[in-house]
């Protein structure tokens, strides 16, 4: 979800905590068991599940952020490393906090996860060998058909697939590719059903003007 965002620039997953040897002294200062492995009983480097680099709408900053379920939060022992990783970020001026499943929209991020995968089109079977003038020309198309709500995301993807010789299931993907790329936007907070007419609230800037033309 937070890929989604207009204001994320970067996010980086399971950021170390390093040196190793800062979380060490503060789980010292706090009178803590640093994490072990349970194996060799030797620290391990803890880790912060995203680093996120956002823009304000002035600067870029960094917030930290760990995500946890509401029931993990009751045992002393994840509190206890929770504290070691609060502080650890609170030393770096960095925001730290703790997110949990009551505050994501299970529907925005089951959609978001619907669609994730397909932001490089290049990577997908049928658009590797095209150029940027070819997709583009394949994007005002569908972005076209679609704003004309009168056939299902489903029923768009086959006529596109058929105009333009292309194979089963890149209509779809191209679909996807619009959404995750916010090329358009459309209503995630209610589930994304392929079967169904979609309404695009708006379209990227670069791309209003040639679907307004055709």
């Amino acid at each position: 979800m937070l890929e989604y965002s207009d204001k994320v620039i970067d996010i980086r997953e399971q950021y170390p905590l390093l040196p190793l040897d800062d979380t060490l002294l503060i789980a010292k200062e706090l009178g803590l068991k640093h994490p072990i492995d349970p194996k060799t009983k030797e620290p391990i480097v803890m880790t912060t599940d995203f680093l996120v680099t956002m823009n304000n709408g002035t600067a870029n900053m960094h917030v930290a952020r760990t995500l946890k379920y509401k029931d993990e939060l009751m045992t002393e022992r994840t509190l206890e490393k929770f504290e070691i990783e609060r502080v650890y970020w609170e030393k770096r001026e960095i925001d730290w906090g703790i997110v949990t499943e009551g505050e994501v929209s299970k529907v925005m991020a089951t959609n978001i996860a619907f669609v994730h995968s397909y932001i490089r089109l290049n990577d997908i079977e049928g658009f590797d060998q095209l150029t940027s003038v070819e997709i583009d020309e394949m994007v005002v198309y569908f972005v076209q058909r679609l704003m004309a709500e009168d056939q299902s995301v489903k029923q768009i993807a086959r006529i596109y697939e058929r105009d333009f010789g292309m194979p089963s299931g890149s209509g779809l993907a191209l679909f996807k590719h619009l959404i995750i790329t916010k090329t358009i936007k459309i209503d995630l907070l209610s589930k994304l059903n392929v079967e169904d007419i979609v309404q695009v609230k708006s379209i990227q800037q670069d791309f209003s003007e040639k679907v307004r033309a055709l």
